[in-house]
Protein backbone atom coordinates (compact mmCIF):
# COMPACT_ATOMS: atom_id res chain seq x y z
CA UNK A 1 0.00 0.00 0.00
CA UNK A 2 2.55 2.21 1.12
CA UNK A 3 4.26 1.61 -2.42
CA UNK A 4 1.27 2.33 -4.60
CA UNK A 5 0.77 5.86 -2.20
CA UNK A 6 3.94 6.25 -3.13
CA UNK A 7 3.79 5.93 -7.00
CA UNK A 8 0.45 7.97 -7.31
CA UNK A 9 2.24 10.72 -5.99
CA UNK A 10 5.01 10.44 -7.83
CA UNK A 11 2.97 10.33 -10.65
CA UNK A 12 0.71 13.37 -9.49
CA UNK A 13 3.79 15.38 -9.64
CA UNK A 14 4.51 14.52 -12.94
CA UNK A 15 1.37 15.43 -14.26
CA UNK A 16 1.78 18.73 -12.38
CA UNK A 17 5.00 19.65 -13.97
CA UNK A 18 3.93 18.63 -17.66
CA UNK A 19 1.00 20.55 -17.02
CA UNK A 20 2.33 23.51 -16.06
CA UNK A 21 5.14 22.88 -19.23
CA UNK A 22 2.09 22.86 -21.41
CA UNK A 23 0.20 26.03 -20.13
CA UNK A 24 3.42 27.92 -20.61
CA UNK A 25 3.20 27.00 -25.08
CA UNK A 26 1.07 29.22 -26.39
CA UNK A 27 -1.77 27.91 -28.84
CA UNK A 28 -1.64 28.07 -31.98
CA UNK A 29 -5.38 28.07 -33.73
CA UNK A 30 -5.15 27.24 -37.17
CA UNK A 31 -7.98 27.83 -39.36
CA UNK A 32 -8.38 27.33 -42.86
CA UNK A 33 -8.50 30.03 -44.96
CA UNK A 34 -11.62 31.14 -46.21
CA UNK A 35 -10.62 31.57 -49.80
CA UNK A 36 -9.47 27.62 -49.82
CA UNK A 37 -13.16 26.39 -48.28
CA UNK A 38 -14.67 23.92 -51.00
CA UNK A 39 -18.24 26.09 -50.41
CA UNK A 40 -16.77 28.89 -51.63
CA UNK A 41 -17.83 29.47 -55.21
CA UNK A 42 -16.27 32.97 -55.92
CA UNK A 43 -13.14 30.62 -55.33
CA UNK A 44 -14.01 27.75 -57.65
CA UNK A 45 -15.18 30.48 -60.38
CA UNK A 46 -11.54 32.02 -60.06
CA UNK A 47 -9.61 28.46 -60.69
CA UNK A 48 -12.04 27.69 -63.25
CA UNK A 49 -11.17 30.76 -65.26
CA UNK A 50 -7.41 30.12 -64.74
CA UNK A 51 -7.95 26.42 -66.04
CA UNK A 52 -9.90 27.73 -69.30
CA UNK A 53 -7.30 30.38 -69.76
CA UNK A 54 -4.75 28.30 -70.05
CA UNK A 55 -5.99 25.20 -71.84
CA UNK A 56 -7.51 27.55 -74.26
CA UNK A 57 -4.13 29.41 -75.30
CA UNK A 58 -3.81 28.59 -79.19
CA UNK A 59 -0.16 27.22 -77.94
CA UNK A 60 -0.80 25.03 -75.45
CA UNK A 61 -1.28 22.05 -77.46
CA UNK A 62 1.19 22.82 -78.96
CA UNK A 63 3.23 23.63 -76.02
CA UNK A 64 2.33 20.22 -74.24
CA UNK A 65 3.35 18.31 -76.81
CA UNK A 66 7.06 19.70 -77.53
CA UNK A 67 7.03 18.99 -73.47
CA UNK A 68 5.54 15.57 -73.17
CA UNK A 69 7.94 14.41 -76.42
CA UNK A 70 10.67 15.89 -74.69
CA UNK A 71 10.38 14.31 -71.15
CA UNK A 72 9.19 11.26 -72.72
CA UNK A 73 12.85 11.06 -74.72
CA UNK A 74 14.80 11.85 -72.03
CA UNK A 75 13.32 9.40 -70.02
CA UNK A 76 14.15 6.54 -72.43
CA UNK A 77 17.74 7.81 -73.47
CA UNK A 78 17.98 6.97 -69.46
CA UNK A 79 16.31 4.01 -69.34
CA UNK A 80 18.02 2.40 -72.82
CA UNK A 81 21.61 3.14 -71.48
CA UNK A 82 20.98 1.89 -67.96
CA UNK A 83 19.29 -1.58 -69.72
CA UNK A 84 21.70 -1.52 -72.13
CA UNK A 85 25.34 -1.63 -70.70
CA UNK A 86 25.25 -5.52 -69.97
CA UNK A 87 23.93 -5.90 -73.43
CA UNK A 88 27.24 -4.11 -74.28
CA UNK A 89 29.29 -5.80 -72.10
CA UNK A 90 28.28 -9.39 -72.87
CA UNK A 91 28.90 -8.51 -76.77
CA UNK A 92 32.18 -7.23 -75.90
CA UNK A 93 31.43 -3.69 -76.96
CA UNK A 94 31.78 -0.43 -75.61
CA UNK A 95 29.08 0.16 -72.56
CA UNK A 96 28.94 3.48 -73.46
CA UNK A 97 27.54 2.86 -76.70
CA UNK A 98 24.35 2.20 -74.97
CA UNK A 99 23.70 5.46 -74.36
CA UNK A 100 25.44 7.23 -78.22
CA UNK A 101 24.30 5.17 -80.60
CA UNK A 102 20.70 6.09 -78.67
CA UNK A 103 21.63 9.97 -78.36
CA UNK A 104 22.58 10.41 -82.01
CA UNK A 105 19.30 8.65 -83.14
CA UNK A 106 17.47 10.84 -80.52
CA UNK A 107 19.26 14.10 -81.98
CA UNK A 108 18.63 13.10 -85.90
CA UNK A 109 14.68 12.42 -84.44
CA UNK A 110 14.48 15.58 -83.38
CA UNK A 111 16.20 18.00 -86.20
CA UNK A 112 13.73 15.91 -88.53
CA UNK A 113 11.08 16.59 -86.33
CA UNK A 114 11.88 20.02 -86.43
CA UNK A 115 12.06 20.09 -90.17
CA UNK A 116 8.61 18.62 -90.81
CA UNK A 117 7.09 20.30 -87.92
CA UNK A 118 7.89 23.66 -90.12
CA UNK A 119 6.41 22.39 -93.39
CA UNK A 120 3.41 24.03 -94.23
CA UNK A 121 0.68 22.44 -93.04
CA UNK A 122 -1.08 19.33 -95.58
CA UNK A 123 2.38 19.50 -98.32
CA UNK A 124 2.94 15.91 -97.24
CA UNK A 125 -0.17 15.32 -98.46
CA UNK A 126 0.67 16.33 -102.20
CA UNK A 127 3.54 13.17 -102.14
CA UNK A 128 1.55 10.42 -100.40
CA UNK A 129 -0.18 8.34 -103.03
CA UNK A 130 2.70 8.75 -105.65
CA UNK A 131 5.72 8.67 -103.97
CA UNK A 132 5.68 8.20 -99.57
CA UNK A 133 3.18 4.95 -99.22
CA UNK A 134 4.63 3.15 -102.32
CA UNK A 135 8.13 3.69 -100.63
CA UNK A 136 7.32 2.69 -97.41
CA UNK A 137 5.58 -0.91 -98.68
CA UNK A 138 8.29 -1.33 -101.33
CA UNK A 139 10.59 -0.64 -97.96
CA UNK A 140 8.76 -3.40 -96.01
CA UNK A 141 9.11 -5.98 -99.07
CA UNK A 142 12.94 -5.69 -98.46
CA UNK A 143 11.89 -7.90 -95.42
CA UNK A 144 11.67 -10.48 -97.88
CA UNK A 145 14.46 -10.50 -99.72
CA UNK A 146 17.85 -11.16 -99.25
CA UNK A 147 18.80 -8.10 -97.08
CA UNK A 148 15.60 -9.21 -94.70
CA UNK A 149 16.63 -10.55 -91.33
CA UNK A 150 14.55 -12.45 -88.96
CA UNK A 151 14.93 -12.04 -85.02
CA UNK A 152 12.52 -13.71 -82.64
CA UNK A 153 10.58 -15.63 -85.12
CA UNK A 154 9.81 -12.22 -86.64
CA UNK A 155 11.14 -10.97 -90.15
CA UNK A 156 10.56 -7.61 -90.23
CA UNK A 157 14.33 -6.35 -90.25
CA UNK A 158 16.30 -4.99 -93.11
CA UNK A 159 20.00 -4.93 -93.06
CA UNK A 160 21.88 -1.64 -94.53
CA UNK A 161 25.03 -2.69 -96.28
CA UNK A 162 28.33 -0.88 -95.19
CA UNK A 163 26.84 1.09 -92.19
CA UNK A 164 26.56 -3.15 -90.42
CA UNK A 165 22.53 -1.67 -89.29
CA UNK A 166 19.60 -2.86 -89.58
CA UNK A 167 16.17 -1.02 -89.37
CA UNK A 168 12.60 -2.09 -88.90
CA UNK A 169 10.44 -0.77 -92.33
CA UNK A 170 7.15 -1.07 -90.43
CA UNK A 171 7.79 1.89 -88.03
CA UNK A 172 7.71 4.25 -91.43
CA UNK A 173 4.83 2.58 -92.75
CA UNK A 174 3.11 3.36 -89.91
CA UNK A 175 3.63 7.46 -90.94
CA UNK A 176 2.96 6.29 -94.33
CA UNK A 177 -0.17 4.91 -93.55
CA UNK A 178 -1.33 7.53 -91.61
CA UNK A 179 -0.88 10.06 -94.14
CA UNK A 180 -2.43 8.29 -96.52
CA UNK A 181 -5.93 7.80 -94.61
CA UNK A 182 -5.52 11.76 -94.14
CA UNK A 183 -5.19 12.33 -97.89
CA UNK A 184 -7.80 10.04 -99.18
CA UNK A 185 -10.29 11.40 -96.49
CA UNK A 186 -9.23 15.07 -96.65
CA UNK A 187 -9.37 15.32 -100.25
CA UNK A 188 -12.24 14.18 -100.69
CA UNK A 189 -11.11 10.55 -102.70
CA UNK A 190 -12.66 8.59 -100.24
CA UNK A 191 -16.51 9.24 -99.04
CA UNK A 192 -17.14 7.37 -95.32
CA UNK A 193 -20.57 6.71 -96.21
CA UNK A 194 -19.47 4.77 -99.21
CA UNK A 195 -18.58 0.87 -98.87
CA UNK A 196 -17.33 0.68 -102.52
CA UNK A 197 -15.37 4.12 -101.83
CA UNK A 198 -14.01 2.44 -98.35
CA UNK A 199 -12.82 -0.48 -99.72
CA UNK A 200 -10.80 0.97 -102.96
CA UNK A 201 -9.32 4.04 -100.63
CA UNK A 202 -8.57 2.54 -97.15
CA UNK A 203 -9.73 -1.33 -97.72
CA UNK A 204 -6.82 -2.22 -100.54
CA UNK A 205 -4.00 -0.05 -98.75
CA UNK A 206 -5.30 -1.83 -95.28
CA UNK A 207 -4.79 -5.25 -97.65
CA UNK A 208 -1.35 -4.28 -98.78
CA UNK A 209 0.25 -3.74 -95.18
CA UNK A 210 -1.79 -6.84 -93.88
CA UNK A 211 -0.12 -8.88 -96.68
CA UNK A 212 3.22 -7.47 -95.93
CA UNK A 213 3.70 -7.48 -92.10
CA UNK A 214 1.96 -10.61 -91.89
CA UNK A 215 4.18 -11.97 -94.01
CA UNK A 216 7.41 -11.55 -91.77
CA UNK A 217 4.86 -12.89 -88.90
CA UNK A 218 5.09 -9.90 -87.02
CA UNK A 219 1.62 -9.94 -85.39
CA UNK A 220 2.12 -7.43 -82.64
CA UNK A 221 3.12 -4.72 -85.32
CA UNK A 222 -0.37 -5.60 -87.04
CA UNK A 223 -2.68 -4.92 -83.93
CA UNK A 224 -1.31 -1.43 -83.65
CA UNK A 225 -2.23 -1.03 -87.75
CA UNK A 226 -5.37 -2.17 -86.97
CA UNK A 227 -5.46 0.08 -83.72
CA UNK A 228 -4.22 3.27 -86.19
CA UNK A 229 -6.97 2.62 -88.76
CA UNK A 230 -10.03 1.83 -86.46
CA UNK A 231 -9.06 5.04 -84.09
CA UNK A 232 -9.16 7.19 -87.96
CA UNK A 233 -12.90 5.79 -88.84
CA UNK A 234 -13.80 6.94 -85.51
CA UNK A 235 -13.08 10.69 -85.77
CA UNK A 236 -13.68 10.38 -89.91
CA UNK A 237 -17.57 9.64 -88.31
CA UNK A 238 -17.76 5.82 -89.63
CA UNK A 239 -21.42 4.28 -89.15
CA UNK A 240 -21.05 2.06 -86.17
CA UNK A 241 -22.71 -0.96 -87.59
CA UNK A 242 -19.98 -0.93 -90.18
CA UNK A 243 -17.42 -0.43 -87.31
CA UNK A 244 -18.98 -3.52 -85.55
CA UNK A 245 -18.48 -5.67 -88.62
CA UNK A 246 -15.37 -4.77 -88.95
CA UNK A 247 -13.94 -5.03 -85.90
CA UNK A 248 -15.75 -8.57 -85.43
CA UNK A 249 -13.98 -9.43 -89.02
CA UNK A 250 -10.61 -8.31 -87.28
CA UNK A 251 -11.38 -10.35 -84.30
CA UNK A 252 -11.94 -13.48 -85.97
CA UNK A 253 -8.53 -12.92 -88.41
CA UNK A 254 -6.71 -12.23 -84.69
CA UNK A 255 -8.05 -15.90 -83.23
CA UNK A 256 -6.97 -17.39 -86.94
CA UNK A 257 -3.47 -15.95 -86.70
CA UNK A 258 -3.10 -17.21 -82.90
CA UNK A 259 -3.83 -20.67 -84.03
CA UNK A 260 -1.93 -20.87 -86.91
CA UNK A 261 1.13 -20.15 -84.99
CA UNK A 262 2.22 -22.56 -82.34
CA UNK A 263 4.50 -19.68 -80.27
CA UNK A 264 1.64 -17.77 -80.54
CA UNK A 265 -0.78 -20.29 -78.84
CA UNK A 266 2.08 -21.03 -76.32
CA UNK A 267 1.70 -17.19 -74.94
CA UNK A 268 -1.71 -17.20 -75.04
CA UNK A 269 -2.13 -20.60 -73.01
CA UNK A 270 0.98 -19.02 -70.53
CA UNK A 271 -1.25 -16.19 -70.35
CA UNK A 272 -4.90 -17.90 -69.51
CA UNK A 273 -3.10 -20.13 -67.44
CA UNK A 274 0.11 -18.84 -65.53
CA UNK A 275 0.52 -21.88 -63.09
CA UNK A 276 1.36 -24.30 -65.83
CA UNK A 277 3.30 -21.45 -67.95
CA UNK A 278 7.36 -23.09 -68.83
CA UNK A 279 8.93 -20.99 -66.17
CA UNK A 280 12.28 -21.20 -68.93
CA UNK A 281 9.80 -20.80 -71.63
CA UNK A 282 7.01 -19.06 -72.64
CA UNK A 283 6.24 -18.26 -69.10
CA UNK A 284 9.74 -16.55 -68.45
CA UNK A 285 9.49 -13.22 -69.58
CA UNK A 286 5.81 -12.66 -67.63
CA UNK A 287 7.69 -13.81 -64.29
CA UNK A 288 11.01 -11.88 -64.66
CA UNK A 289 8.85 -8.80 -65.92
CA UNK A 290 7.15 -9.15 -61.93
CA UNK A 291 9.66 -9.98 -60.22
CA UNK A 292 11.40 -6.97 -61.44
CA UNK A 293 8.21 -4.40 -60.46
CA UNK A 294 8.28 -6.59 -57.16
CA UNK A 295 11.91 -5.96 -56.33
CA UNK A 296 11.50 -2.41 -57.44
CA UNK A 297 8.78 -1.79 -54.28
CA UNK A 298 7.77 2.28 -53.83
CA UNK A 299 11.05 3.98 -55.15
CA UNK A 300 12.96 1.19 -56.85
CA UNK A 301 16.64 -0.21 -55.94
CA UNK A 302 17.72 2.63 -57.92
CA UNK A 303 19.46 3.92 -61.03
CA UNK A 304 21.41 0.78 -62.73
CA UNK A 305 20.86 -1.26 -59.96
CA UNK A 306 18.58 -3.51 -61.80
CA UNK A 307 19.02 -7.47 -61.42
CA UNK A 308 16.66 -8.31 -64.06
CA UNK A 309 18.72 -7.07 -66.73
CA UNK A 310 21.41 -8.98 -66.47
CA UNK A 311 20.09 -10.97 -69.19
CA UNK A 312 17.71 -12.88 -66.72
CA UNK A 313 14.84 -10.97 -68.36
CA UNK A 314 15.07 -11.20 -72.40
CA UNK A 315 14.70 -7.73 -74.28
CA UNK A 316 14.75 -6.28 -71.31
CA UNK A 317 16.23 -3.04 -73.42
CA UNK A 318 12.85 -3.37 -75.43
CA UNK A 319 9.66 -4.35 -74.97
CA UNK A 320 10.15 -5.32 -71.57
CA UNK A 321 12.46 -1.52 -70.11
CA UNK A 322 9.04 -0.68 -68.64
CA UNK A 323 9.61 -3.73 -66.09
CA UNK A 324 13.32 -2.12 -65.80
CA UNK A 325 11.92 1.33 -64.89
CA UNK A 326 10.04 -0.10 -62.23
CA UNK A 327 12.66 -2.35 -60.67
CA UNK A 328 14.74 1.00 -60.94
CA UNK A 329 12.44 3.50 -59.77
CA UNK A 330 9.64 1.90 -58.16
CA UNK A 331 6.27 2.76 -58.39
CA UNK A 332 7.24 6.31 -58.69
CA UNK A 333 8.90 5.53 -61.82
CA UNK A 334 6.17 4.04 -63.66
CA UNK A 335 3.21 6.13 -62.50
CA UNK A 336 5.22 9.08 -63.84
CA UNK A 337 5.77 7.28 -67.42
CA UNK A 338 2.11 6.56 -67.08
CA UNK A 339 0.98 10.39 -66.24
CA UNK A 340 3.34 11.64 -69.47
CA UNK A 341 1.64 8.98 -71.26
CA UNK A 342 -1.87 9.75 -70.43
CA UNK A 343 -1.39 13.57 -70.74
CA UNK A 344 -0.14 12.57 -74.11
CA UNK A 345 -3.89 11.16 -74.61
CA UNK A 346 -5.28 13.73 -73.44
CA UNK A 347 -4.01 16.55 -75.75
CA UNK A 348 -4.23 13.68 -78.89
CA UNK A 349 -8.24 14.01 -77.49
CA UNK A 350 -8.16 17.79 -77.28
CA UNK A 351 -7.12 17.97 -80.58
CA UNK A 352 -9.02 15.32 -82.43
CA UNK A 353 -12.07 17.34 -80.36
CA UNK A 354 -11.23 20.65 -81.25
CA UNK A 355 -9.53 20.83 -84.23
CA UNK A 356 -11.15 23.03 -86.68
CA UNK A 357 -9.02 21.36 -89.89
CA UNK A 358 -10.42 17.71 -90.57
CA UNK A 359 -6.70 16.78 -91.40
CA UNK A 360 -5.16 17.76 -87.94
CA UNK A 361 -8.13 15.98 -86.54
CA UNK A 362 -7.37 12.37 -88.59
CA UNK A 363 -3.65 12.72 -87.86
CA UNK A 364 -4.17 13.10 -83.65
CA UNK A 365 -6.57 10.50 -83.98
CA UNK A 366 -4.33 7.86 -85.85
CA UNK A 367 -1.29 9.49 -83.77
CA UNK A 368 -3.52 8.19 -80.67
CA UNK A 369 -4.15 5.35 -81.84
CA UNK A 370 -0.92 4.20 -82.19
CA UNK A 371 1.29 5.71 -80.19
CA UNK A 372 -1.20 5.65 -76.83
CA UNK A 373 -2.62 2.17 -78.00
CA UNK A 374 1.22 0.85 -78.33
CA UNK A 375 1.94 2.24 -74.42
CA UNK A 376 -0.91 0.82 -73.54
CA UNK A 377 -0.37 -3.09 -74.95
CA UNK A 378 3.48 -2.79 -73.72
CA UNK A 379 2.56 -1.75 -70.31
CA UNK A 380 -0.49 -4.64 -70.14
CA UNK A 381 1.94 -7.22 -71.22
CA UNK A 382 4.66 -6.62 -68.50
CA UNK A 383 2.51 -6.09 -65.70
CA UNK A 384 0.42 -9.37 -66.59
CA UNK A 385 -2.47 -8.16 -68.14
CA UNK A 386 -2.32 -9.06 -71.72
CA UNK A 387 -0.11 -11.89 -73.67
CA UNK A 388 3.30 -11.28 -74.31
CA UNK A 389 3.16 -9.12 -77.62
CA UNK A 390 6.32 -7.83 -79.05
CA UNK A 391 5.80 -3.94 -79.23
CA UNK A 392 8.39 -1.49 -77.40
CA UNK A 393 7.04 1.71 -75.10
CA UNK A 394 7.38 4.51 -78.08
CA UNK A 395 10.50 6.32 -76.84
CA UNK A 396 11.16 4.78 -74.45
CA UNK A 397 12.30 1.40 -75.46
CA UNK A 398 15.68 0.85 -77.05
CA UNK A 399 15.51 1.03 -81.10
CA UNK A 400 16.78 3.24 -83.58
CA UNK A 401 13.48 2.72 -85.67
CA UNK A 402 10.81 3.32 -83.43
CA UNK A 403 11.98 6.51 -82.37
CA UNK A 404 13.11 8.10 -85.60
CA UNK A 405 9.43 7.20 -86.98
CA UNK A 406 7.49 8.02 -83.79
CA UNK A 407 9.94 11.57 -83.79
CA UNK A 408 8.76 11.89 -87.71
CA UNK A 409 5.25 11.36 -87.08
CA UNK A 410 5.17 13.37 -84.03
CA UNK A 411 6.66 16.30 -86.71
CA UNK A 412 3.80 15.84 -88.74
CA UNK A 413 1.56 16.09 -85.93
CA UNK A 414 3.21 19.50 -84.92
CA UNK A 415 2.92 21.07 -88.13
CA UNK A 416 -1.06 20.60 -88.72
CA UNK A 417 -1.20 21.88 -85.38
CA UNK A 418 1.14 25.14 -86.00
CA UNK A 419 -1.78 25.70 -88.80
CA UNK A 420 -4.48 25.71 -86.70
CA UNK A 421 -6.51 29.49 -86.75
CA UNK A 422 -5.20 31.49 -83.79
CA UNK A 423 -1.84 29.46 -83.57
CA UNK A 424 -0.13 31.91 -86.08
CA UNK A 425 -0.94 35.04 -84.21
CA UNK A 426 -0.19 33.25 -80.59
CA UNK A 427 3.16 32.68 -81.93
CA UNK A 428 4.32 36.17 -83.22
CA UNK A 429 3.82 37.46 -79.44
CA UNK A 430 6.31 34.43 -78.18
CA UNK A 431 9.95 34.14 -78.62
CA UNK A 432 11.37 34.35 -81.79
CA UNK A 433 12.36 30.55 -82.01
CA UNK A 434 8.33 30.39 -82.20
CA UNK A 435 7.99 32.97 -84.99
CA UNK A 436 8.21 33.44 -88.62
CA UNK A 437 8.32 29.87 -89.68
CA UNK A 438 6.81 28.48 -92.82
CA UNK A 439 4.02 26.93 -91.15
CA UNK A 440 2.98 30.35 -89.71
CA UNK A 441 3.59 31.96 -92.85
CA UNK A 442 1.59 29.57 -94.28
CA UNK A 443 -1.32 29.95 -91.97
CA UNK A 444 -1.23 33.62 -92.94
CA UNK A 445 -1.20 33.50 -96.46
CA UNK A 446 -4.76 31.11 -96.04
CA UNK A 447 -6.10 33.76 -93.58
CA UNK A 448 -5.94 31.61 -90.62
Amino acid sequence: MVKGKAAKKKQKSRSGVTGAVKAKIPRIKVERAPSFRSDNPEDKRQLLTLWRSITRNPLFDYQMLWFLIIALSLIGLLMQFSASVILELSAGINPYWGIIRPLVIIAMGFAVMIFISRLPAGNLEKYTLIFIFPLAVAGQLAVFTGLGRAQGGNRNWVYVPGVNQVFQPSEFLKVAFILLLITVFVSGRCQIDSFSSLAKWVGIPFLIVVATVMGGHDMGTLLIFVSILLCVLLVAGISMRWLGAGIALLALGAVGAVMASSSRRRRVLSFLNPSQADPMGSGLQPLRAKWGLGTGGLTGVGPGASRQKWNYLPEAHTDFIYAILGEEFGLVGTLLVLLLFGLLAWILCRLVIHSANPATRICAGGTLGWIIAQALINILVVIGFLPVVGVPLPLVSSGGSTALATLIQMGVLLSYVRAEPGVAQAAARRPKYLRATSAVRWGKRNGK
